[in-house]
């Protein structure tokens, strides 16, 4: 018995399912091998491991506040929710900062409320547990360790340091307006 779809049911079935192919990610095979994120952000790049991130979005529209925490770019909407986004490059302690794009961000995974703001999404990089190699003397602030990209290593950043950093900021105190 052929049942009848109405166009509205058909309509919808056809969003969901367009909707469903962009919410669906699909990580290069690797079985045990690490995924990483390489991302810039001042004129430097970085690596983040995607076990930490709950998604990675092309930034909306950031909606400045007064500064509250260092770093702190605005906030955005994201999937219904407000999160606070913040500047990656301020936050490893990056240099000449100011007027940087922030074009992406890095959505984390155990903070839903933090994302990181940055300016280009590179490539997803897998490697061997061997290319993880050890933190050096003047890596930024929240290096984990390098990862053996090429040429020169790329500094792996730890995303739970980022956010554990983040919520121990200080709250900055505005002055308050004397009302009359």
């Amino acid at each position: 018995m052929n049942q009848k779809i109405s166009p509205r049911e058909d309509l919808e079935r056809l969003k969901s399912s367009f909707d469903g192919a962009f919410q669906e990610v699909t990580l290069p095979s690797g079985g045990d091998l690490p995924h990483f994120l390489i991302v810039h952000a001042a004129r430097a790049i970085f690596a983040l491991d995607l076990a930490d991130l709950a998604g990675v979005i092309l930034a909306p529209r950031i909606i400045p506040v007064p500064p509250q925490k260092p770093g702190l770019l605005g906030l955005a909407a994201v999937k219904g929710r407000l999160v606070s986004v913040y500047s990656l490059a301020y936050l490893v302690g990056a240099e000449d900062t100011d007027g940087e794009p922030h074009r992406w961000i890095a959505l984390c995974r155990r903070a839903d409320t933090i994302g990181l703001g940055f300016a280009e999404l590179e490539r997803i990089h897998v490697v061997p547990r061997s290319a993880i190699l050890p933190v050096t003397a003047g890596a930024p602030r929240h290096a984990a360790a390098l990862i053996a990209a090429g040429p020169s290593p790329i500094c792996l950043l730890s995303l739970s340091s980022i956010a554990e950093t983040i919520t121990a900021l200080p709250l900055r105190r505005t002055p308050e307006k004397e009302i009359k």
